[in-house]
């Protein structure tokens, strides 16, 4: 599963995580995590961002309402079968911390959720759970 981070999910966060799934040998699923900087992308528009996500079968993770209310990049997802996991955090905690403990304390359920789902869906991620984004 090949999951792209958006450039607004900070660059050294998603290096981290990266390296924390390298070394992740027993988890059932195994995932491949990039970020624009990573591959050359850096201020790539949305739907380039979609195209590329498409390329990889992958799944786009963002805080970036655009990705969510954005009714154009529907049949974009649909088009290049993308899914899209939205980021949602509680005022108080819209800071790197907070980024950091959704997305870890998260991280292993998303997983779960979206192994062998078939694209396009959307997800929105919050420290009340996960729920299914219908478009």
């Amino acid at each position: 599963m090949f999951f792209l981070f958006d450039e607004n999910v900070p660059y050294k966060f998603v290096q981290g995580l990266a390296l924390i799934e390298e070394s992740n040998h027993k988890s059932p699923i195994k995932v491949t995590i990039s970020h624009p900087r990573l591959l050359g992308n850096q201020g790539a528009s949305d739907e380039e961002q979609i195209h590329i996500a498409g390329k990889h079968k992958g799944v786009i993770i963002s805080f970036d309402k655009d990705f969510k209310h954005i009714k154009s990049y529907y049949p974009l997802y649909k088009e290049h079968k993308v899914g899209v996991v939205f980021l949602k955090l509680a005022k108080d905690e819209s800071n790197y911390w907070g980024i950091v403990k959704l997305v870890i304390n998260k991280w292993e359920e998303i997983k779960h959720r979206l192994a062998d789902h078939e694209k396009p869906f959307a997800y929105q991620v919050s420290r009340l759970g996960i729920q299914r984004f219908e478009f």
